[in-house]
């Protein structure tokens, strides 16, 4: 398919989604210096890059308990609201584009590395914060609210009952896909 052309470790903290100016007052009149970092990113990386088809999140908020899994619909929409701080992230929409190509490719080399992964296209399956928040920034060129699809996105669970070594066999599927 192709290779790894960055990667991040980014903070997703409920906060940002906020209204700008409800931010502001939680921060004595400052914005939190992650939206500042997200835009930057959005500008410097997501939007001058062209050679890359696919964002992959491991979503740290989505716990897994005996397999890695992976979101392998076309597009997933609707409105997202926090079961952690719902007051804060409430009925925040998003519609973002899907590669279950890449999903189904993951989960193909999980043998080849001794691993269990699925790709899961039920449309019924849930969304959680570490995915919507950062596809609000970096998803869909200047508005997240635009009828503009941009580019994919798919999101993996984090496997709770996963050690060192399970995480770096799905690393290398993910590389190998």
């Amino acid at each position: 398919m192709g290779e790894v052309v960055g990667a991040g470790l980014l903070a997703h903290v409920p906060t940002i989604v906020l209204p700008e100016v409800t931010r502001r007052e939680l921060n004595g009149g400052e914005d939190f210096t992650l939206v500042d970092g997200l835009k930057r990113l959005r500008a410097d990386v997501f939007d001058r890059v062209d050679d890359y088809d696919t964002v992959v999140v491991l979503d740290s908020h989505w716990a897994t308990t005996v397999e890695f899994v992976t979101t392998a619909q076309d597009r997933r929409a609707g409105l997202y609201t926090s079961e952690e701080l719902p007051r804060g992230m409430c009925r925040i929409p998003y519609d973002i584009p899907g590669d279950p190509e890449l999903a189904r490719a993951v989960a193909g080399f999980a043998d080849k590395h001794g691993t269990w992964i699925t790709p899961i296209d039920d449309p019924y399956l849930p969304i959680f914060y570490a995915t919507v928040n950062l596809w609000t920034y970096l998803g869909v060129p200047d508005n997240p609210y635009l009828d503009e699809p941009g580019r994919p996105w798919i999101s993996i669970g984090v496997c709770q009952t996963a050690d060192t070594e399970d995480f770096l066999r799905l690393g290398r599927a993910l590389g190998d896909a």
